[in-house]
């Protein structure tokens, strides 16, 4: 049994990963992201790792999101649900954020960072985990 923050044969915790996606999605190109996946002046994650994770979590971000937007829409077919708020209009981030705190059934209280890719995995199908 391995636990919820390792996949199997990786070499990094999801942690690492995690924080790799947020950099990228925050806007830090990623050859630069070496540097700050370092320790003690060396890198521990090459650059060709990087853009290997990078395609792999867009995979994984885009499915996900295209099954979570699939169950929310039959949830709330029912009423009004959440048609106002993409009537409003919707950012990607906020959509994200959207289906994370629907996913885990808590209102705006999402896991902290480093964690979430493991508490993902916690309730994803052995297939499916980040």
């Amino acid at each position: 049994m391995l636990p919820s923050f390792i996949i199997p044969y990786e070499r990094f915790a999801n942690h690492i990963r995690e924080y790799m996606g947020l950099w990228v999605r925050e806007g830090v190109p990623i050859a630069h992201l070496p540097v700050r996946l370092t320790t003690e002046n060396v890198s521990i994650v090459s650059l060709r790792t990087l853009y290997r994770w990078q395609a792999k979590i867009k995979a994984k971000v885009h499915n996900w999101m295209h099954r979570q937007r699939a169950i929310v829409a039959a949830r709330y077919e029912e009423g009004e649900g959440l048609l106002p708020l993409y009537r409003e209009g919707m950012n990607s981030k906020q959509e994200q954020r959207l289906l994370l705190s629907l996913f885990f059934n808590q209102a705006g209280n999402l896991p902290r960072m480093g964690t979430l890719f493991s508490k993902l995995n916690l309730r994803l199908p052995y297939l499916e985990m980040w």
